[in-house]
């Protein structure tokens, strides 16, 4: 069931909301890296306003066709946009969406993306009434298989290059 709103939801450190205008340089800021460029398949390097500002209407345009709900993820102790989380449902309502995530190289091994995609997934799981969240990672991506493996993500697909992870829910 996809929301009617964008919902606002909290962690103990951050907030997950509507990404705004105001956070364009901070998504520029955060988004320029070649780590996240190199992980991320929207994101390219280097990202500049313009890559930012289309980001913010793709937002608008996957929520209003109900395909994605994709919400900024803000530290509460700095004020700022510092990375984003991803449901992607595809082209109908289903009971089951595909997760990405990112968040800037400042933020990395500090637990904040456990108390991400935690939130995501109860969320989804109690509010959108979803039975699966999918993720898939590069193969390579040794930080982001570690956090799938944690957070009960099992891995249901594998190649050279990219793994596939499901958590029931």
């Amino acid at each position: 069931m996809f929301p009617t709103n964008f919902p606002r939801l909290n962690t103990s450190r951050l907030v997950l909301r509507l990404m705004t205008p105001e956070d364009i340089p901070a998504l520029v800021h955060h988004g320029s890296h070649r780590l996240i460029a190199r992980h991320i398949k929207n994101i390219s390097y280097p990202y500049n306003s313009i890559d930012a500002g289309m980001r913010l209407s793709k937002i608008m345009r996957g929520f209003n066709s109900k395909s994605q709900l994709i919400l900024a993820i803000e530290s509460k102790d700095d004020e700022e946009m510092i990375g984003e989380v991803v449901l992607n449902f595809g082209d109908q309502e289903t009971d089951r969406a595909e997760l990405a995530y990112w968040i800037g190289q400042k933020y990395w091994r500090l637990g904040l993306m456990t108390e991400v995609l935690n939130e995501i997934v109860r969320y989804g799981r109690d509010e959108l009434k979803l039975t699966q969240v999918l993720a898939d990672t590069r193969s390579d991506n040794d930080a982001s298989i570690g956090l799938l493996r944690k957070l009960d993500f099992e891995m249901i697909s594998s190649s050279p290059t990219q793994h596939v992870f499901r958590r029931l829910l």
